[in-house]
């Protein structure tokens, strides 16, 4: 997230952790691990009407191996066969939001 901030001259150090952590709850995190080593977390929240992709950080070293968009497919896959709508949001003009559905309501 910092490099995709830094990039668009929006980084903030103090205003990035104050978002984080107003949302991260550390008992809904849950981290991503690929052949045995931690490569990132994910956190989402079941609200009364959607599942809400709140966090989603893979370390840059990992980055670009496709570990992100196999999680957004479990998580959407998971709430597709519950029939839960979900959302996803996405920093503006951030990297992510080149992916599709990032930023929309997805079902």
């Amino acid at each position: 997230m910092k490099e995709n901030l830094e990039r668009i001259g929006r980084f903030d150090p103090k205003r990035a952790r104050d978002r984080f952590l107003s949302s991260f709850d550390p008992a809904l995190c849950k981290f991503i691990v690929v052949d045995g080593a931690t490569v990132g977390f994910v956190q989402t929240r079941l609200t009364d009407d959607h599942l809400m992709l709140e966090h989603l950080y893979v370390i840059p070293e990992h980055q670009g191996k496709g570990i992100g968009s196999v999680v957004v497919a479990a998580i959407l896959c998971v709430a597709d066969a519950q029939s839960i709508a979900t959302s996803v949001g996405a920093l503006r003009d951030s990297d992510a939001q080149s992916a599709p559905g990032c930023g929309e309501k997805l079902k």
